[in-house]
């Protein structure tokens, strides 16, 4: 299945990523399409939106960013959609994540465990502290880097009970984005650093010895070789 949005002739990493969501879309009880209405439902969404309606997956609308004014003004839920599967969320102030949940679990068929309780995840810790990593990068540089900038740990030493040191390359593409991404003297490379560690001293449950570098490696996401290494695919 074709995802709308991504163009023929898209990098490797675009298309991946378009059959990663290809095949979630196959697999799953409950998709979650997730739309801006600040900027719009647009005839990508909606397409979307009928292709999981053909294969019979029960469906959520979620606006999210409704505590922003452009947002909670938008026309919602779109035509065609009925009320009780369109929801409004903010992530940032938690409106609307109760009765989004409550509409999940409504949506959702019994099943036995797939994991042991205390399992949260499949991936090693490596792969979840890069992850962290990333998502503080985002979270800093918001739109300046948005795809174009990846995690690779370098090291992972847990020889001592109670720190953790992790050295990791902020992967760009172009020196121009490496500039962005280390900042003047070093301030932005710091604020990602700050907020890491402190995601992944939450994970972990010790403390961390975070080492940032930025490291130009052109055409990292139009190889994917190289993008699995990374453990994206």
């Amino acid at each position: 299945m074709d995802t709308p949005g991504l163009e023929r002739g898209a990098r490797p990493l675009d298309l991946a990523m378009n059959e990663q969501v290809a095949e979630a879309a196959r697999d799953c009880d409950v998709a979650l399409l997730l739309v801006d209405p600040g900027a719009g439902y647009g005839p990508e969404h909606e397409a979307l939106r009928l292709r999981l309606a053909e294969q019979k997956t029960p469906t959520l609308l979620v606006a999210s960013k409704c505590d922003l004014p452009a947002a909670a003004s938008a026309a919602w839920p779109p035509p065609g959609v009925a009320a009780d599967d369109a929801l409004r969320i903010s992530a940032r102030s938690g409106e609307g994540l109760p009765a989004l949940i409550e509409a999940l679990e409504a949506r959702l068929p019994e099943g036995p465990r797939l994991y042991p309780e205390d399992e949260l995840s499949d991936r090693p810790l490596r792969f979840l502290a890069a992850e962290l990593v990333r998502e503080a990068a985002f979270e800093e540089l918001a739109q300046e880097l948005p795809y174009a900038l990846a995690v690779e740990v370098v090291s992972f030493d847990e020889s001592r009970a109670d720190l953790v040191r992790i050295s990791a390359n902020l992967l760009v593409e172009r020196v121009s984005q490496r500039m962005i991404a280390v900042g003047r003297g070093g301030s932005m490379i710091r604020q990602i650093g700050t907020r890491a560690r402190a995601g992944i001293e939450q994970l972990l449950g010790r403390r961390v010895h975070l080492e940032l570098f930025v490291k130009v490696e052109p055409r990292w996401s139009r190889q994917p070789s190289r993008f699995r290494q990374l453990g994206y695919f």
